[in-house]
């Protein structure tokens, strides 16, 4: 019984668990058979037959016809009736307002409301949804005839649960299998829900694939196509900006302001009113306070007239709400009026305020972008799953589009040679070049890059390839460029061989800038990274490790090979620039070795749930702050940089 208890589980859990059911009521009936001594008593043979069967017979019934036993109930009784209210009165055109009342017996009432566009009778694009019975959701995002697609949020009702819902656009040419396969490169868009508070339910997060994968046969519009389609959308699109994060470049000795880029020195940041009338959405004039920062030395700011920031109170004009019939839904689910009807009745919406700069600062729009390429032992769905949940606890913002390439890397541990092997092939790095192509054609024009594990030999393996596709960074005056005179003598370089160190786009405006690199827990060779990384530091500046002594994967690496791993490295960067006679000053190496919150006994892979690791990563990308400047977190310590973090065992002090 046990066997066929396992067989109908792997057929259907809900059919594995109707067995389980069976399988227990015989068990019990044969367990009080001998009990009681039944067996000496055949007159009671064909009640107590009779009653284990009636049961096990109620139970087929339950399980094949619950449904309608159910409704059929709920219409006698007149519990979990619906009753369909919607708004006749739209606050905007297309927007409506629907509401669902269900009624129980044992349980208060409870309301759904959805509020926003419908197409055909469903939810359709961004809207609302209100359900007040327990662990109902109040979730904002996008649908999809009728179903919430994403990207979204959710929170539950009476729980402390938040689940969150984004799109990552990928590139694949891994078969996703326990042997190393490859595949035509592939693109598509991944939609990703992860929990990021409360419980973490089991399987999550989870992965559908809303477009894709589309092989990629000829030309590079494929990755323009699903943005210019807007197969990949943010949540955040449609928000009026209320946070702008202004620091100043000491390197290049500029202001940085994040999702903005302009050469200027100065900066007036104003608070904005949008108000929305019948038929236009018409500016206010700007009302104070200003922020004006004028150079990085000076910033004065501006708060005389707070008060004249005003916002419009004014309610919205409704009538009577229509009643549909309680019993019986319409075939379209819901009905509200027509859009002409809901316009001529809407009223005034209330202000926003919103952040504006100054004509100066242009935003960067789609122009950047986070590539993640993974390490061994994963799938493409195993790297959205990862880069999803990093995301999600990051909360990127909108302008930086998220990417993933997923390579051949197996999921069989027992072939980490060959994927080792394969992170060194050429064809597998012309795909991963043609995909970085395909994203300048479709508009990015900056980019940066976070590899975890194998994923950073797989993109410095493919480095020599690559380079051509970025531009040079300019030479500053306190740049020591003493190692790359050197070697410009040598004309082929270690693993470039022909290439040559030296070859990439500096005048070409085409070229994307690569602005950050960053590895985390880099399965690499120490001695052969600090000479790739001389040619590297020519095109990015802001060059990354994070090591952990204590990783375990990466010691097996190392039993395996006998080379010393880049990621299990902490090493002073003066002792190591005197013994290779190399420039490590504008390396940052963090060590992460203080971390034990979310992280297994392998110390390995939790860059993704670790929201210290998580905040220090977002606050290298977004706000492109070198180690130094992170100083909320971090400390130098003998040329290394520490997070300054208090154990979990701790609990008082």
């Amino acid at each position: 019984m046990g066997v066929l208890s396992l067989a109908a589980g792997y057929t259907s859990p809900t059919f594995g668990g109707f067995v389980r059911l069976i399988v227990f009521e015989c068990y019990a009936a044969i367990y009080f058979f001998f009990l009681f001594d039944i067996v000496s008593k055949p007159g009671l043979y064909m009640s107590v037959g009779c009653s284990v069967g009636g049961v096990i017979f109620l139970t087929v019934v339950n399980w094949m016809f619950s449904n309608i036993v159910l409704r059929a109930w709920y219409s006698c009784t007149g519990s979990l009736t619906s009753e369909i209210v919607v708004d006749s009165d739209a606050r905007e055109e297309g927007i409506h307002r629907c509401e669902i009342e269900e009624t129980h017996l044992f349980s208060p009432n409870t309301k759904c409301i959805y509020e926003g566009p419908l197409v055909n009778g469903k939810p359709h694009g961004i809207g609302t949804w209100i359900d007040t019975s327990y662990q109902g959701d109040f979730l904002r995002g996008y649908w999809s005839h009728g179903f919430p697609v994403g990207p979204f949020e959710s929170v539950e009702h009476n729980t402390r649960n938040i689940l969150a819902n984004l799109r990552i656009i990928y590139g694949t040419n891994g078969g996703g299998g326990s042997w190393i396969t490859k595949k035509p490169l592939s693109v598509g868009v991944g939609s990703i829900e992860t929990c990021v508070s409360g419980n973490f339910f089991k399987g999550y997060p989870m992965v559908s694939h809303l477009t894709g994968p589309i092989e990629c046969k000829k030309g590079n519009r494929y990755l323009k196509d699903l943005i210019d389609g807007k197969h990949y959308i943010h949540l955040d699109d449609e928000k009026s900006m209320t946070t702008i994060t202004v620091n100043v470049d000491k390197r290049h000795k500029k202001l940085n302001i994040t999702g903005f880029e302009s050469t200027a020195s100065s900066v007036t940041i104003s608070l904005t009113s949008d108000r929305r009338t019948r038929d236009t959405r018409r500016p206010v004039r700007p009302a104070k306070p200003e922020i004006i920062l004028e150079t990085p030395e000076d910033v004065t700011i501006n708060t005389d007239a707070l008060d004249n920031i005003k916002s419009d109170t004014k309610a919205f004009s409704s009538e009577p709400k229509k009643k549909l019939t309680p019993h019986t839904p319409p075939p379209n689910f819901f009905k509200p009026v027509s859009p002409s009807q809901s316009r001529s009745k809407r009223g005034k919406k209330k202000g926003n305020l919103r952040l504006e700069l100054d004509s100066e600062w242009k935003p960067v729009g789609e122009t950047e972008a986070l590539l993640f390429i993974h390490g061994f032992y994963h799938n493409l769905d195993d790297s959205l799953k990862r880069f999803g949940q990093f995301l999600a606890l990051g909360h990127f913002p909108p302008y930086m589009k998220p990417f993933v390439f997923n390579w051949p890397a197996s999921t069989n541990p027992l072939m980490f040679f060959c994927a080792s092997s394969l992170a060194s092939d050429n064809n597998t790095h012309r795909d991963l070049k043609k995909f970085i192509g395909m994203m300048r054609h479709a508009g990015i024009k900056t980019l940066h890059v976070m590899c975890h594990s194998m994923g950073s030999r797989f993109f410095l393996r493919s480095w020599p390839i690559l380079r051509s596709l970025f531009a040079r960074r300019p030479v500053l005056d306190n740049d020591s460029f003493s190692d790359y005179s050197a070697l410009s003598s040598l004309g082929s370089y270690g693993n470039y061989g022909n290439h040559g160190p030296f070859q990439g786009n500096s005048l070409n405006p085409d070229s994307m800038v690569l602005q950050s690199l960053t590895f985390l827990n880099p399965e690499y060779e120490l001695d052969t990274f600090l000479n790739d990384y001389i040619d590297v530091r020519m095109f990015c500046s802001q060059v990354t490790i994070y090591s952990d002594s204590r990783d375990e994967a990466l010691k097996l690496a190392y039993s395996l090979t006998q080379q010393r791993q880049l990621g299990m490295s902490v090493f002073n960067k003066q002792d190591i620039a005197k013994e290779y006679n190399i420039n490590l000053d504008e390396l940052d190496v963090v060590d992460t070795g203080d971390l034990d919150r979310n992280m297994n006994d392998d110390f390995h892979g939790y860059f993704n749930i670790n929201k210290t690791m998580v905040e220090d990563l977002y606050e290298l990308i977004v706000t492109r702050k070198r180690a130094e400047e992170r100083t909320s977190r971090l400390k130098l310590n003998n040329g290394i940089y520490r997070f300054t973090i208090v154990p979990s065992s701790v609990v008082q002090v």
